[in-house]
C-alpha cells in the first residue's frame, strides 16, 4: 500500500549574502519542480529561505511503500536540485538526520 510521506529538510547555507541566498532559493524551487515533470517520484515540493539565519528549508511529497523508501527518493532529489543549482553537499552521508519524515495521512 503507498502511503504520502511529507519530508523536509533545512539546510544552512554559507558564502551567499542574502540576495544571492534568494536567487539560490528560487533556482531550487526551479530544479525541484524540473525534477517533479521528470518523474523522479517528488510532487508537491516547497522551498522557503529564512535570509537572516542563511537558512533554506526544502519540502517535498513522496508516495511511497515505506518512509526508508521515502527518504532516500526525498534526499536523493533534494540533494540533485541543490547540485543542479551550483550548490554543494559536504558531509551530507555524515548527516542523515538532517531530513526528517513526517506521516501524512491519504
Amino acid at each position: 500500500m503507498m502511503t504520502t510521506y511529507n519530508v523536509s529538510g533545512v539546510f544552512t547555507v554559507t558564502d551567499m549574502d542574502r540576495k544571492q541566498l534568494e536567487v539560490a532559493a528560487g533556482k531550487l524551487m526551479e530544479q525541484l519542480l524540473a525534477l517533479e515533470g521528470a518523474g523522479c517520484g517528488i510532487h508537491s515540493s516547497a522551498v522557503s529561505a529564512d535570509l537572516g539565519a542563511s537558512r533554506v528549508a526544502v519540502e517535498v511529497s513522496i508516495d511511497a511503500e515505506s518512509k526508508k523508501i521515502a527518504l532516500s527518493v526525498a534526499q536523493s532529489c533534494m540533494r540533485a536540485a541543490i547540485h543542479a543549482t551550483g550548490g554543494a553537499t559536504p558531509d551530507w552521508e555524515k548527516a542523515p538526520a538532517r531530513v526528517n519524515a513526517a506521516l501524512v495521512t491519504v
